[in-house]
């Protein structure tokens, strides 16, 4: 049997999405399964991903293939675990990476907690490296995009080659 799921998951919060995952996981057993997905965190039980550009396929692989490709991976899931898998796959696997990762956006906190730090020599970290998703005030859309600003000029950084010290 083949399943086709197309964006299950595209308009429902990271809570709702994970209880959909579990029901989806049930589902795809012993099944050809079609994806079709925006969040890379829907991806992450994939064998296999065809990125489309344009109504072309642009790359098809592996996951750890099409990462193989990068030289720097930034991290930007919204769920915690798909965080730390992806950024302890990469420090395990592909030390020779440079990893952009983000921890600490949600709540209600001042904007000024954010801020980029770098753990090792290719693992830079944006955010409060505090607050939790769980929190009472859950992710607040302008610390995320602090936060993703601050991931996007950490990639040009190293980029131009001007690392922090």
């Amino acid at each position: 049997p083949i399943l086709i799921l197309d964006e299950a998951t595209s308009s429902v919060d990271t809570r709702t999405e994970k209880h959909i995952e579990r029901g989806m996981d049930q589902l795809m057993e012993d099944r050809t399964t079609f994806v079709i997905a925006h969040r890379l965190s829907t991806l992450k039980n994939c064998n296999y991903i065809m990125a489309i550009e344009n109504g072309e396929v642009a790359e098809m692989g592996p996951a750890e293939e099409l990462l193989e490709k990068a030289n720097i991976i930034c991290e930007a899931f919204d769920d915690a675990e798909c965080k730390a898998t992806l950024v302890n796959f990469v420090l395990e696997r592909m030390p020779e990476k440079y990893l952009v990762a983000a921890s600490g956006m949600a709540g209600i906190e001042s904007a000024n907690m954010i801020k980029t730090r770098r753990v090792s020599k290719r693992f830079y970290l944006c955010g409060d490296e505090k607050s939790d998703v769980q929190s009472e005030d859950g992710l607040v859309s302008s610390r995320v995009m602090l936060c993703a600003a601050h991931q996007a000029h950490t990639v040009l950084r190293i980029l131009a080659e001007q690392f922090e010290t």
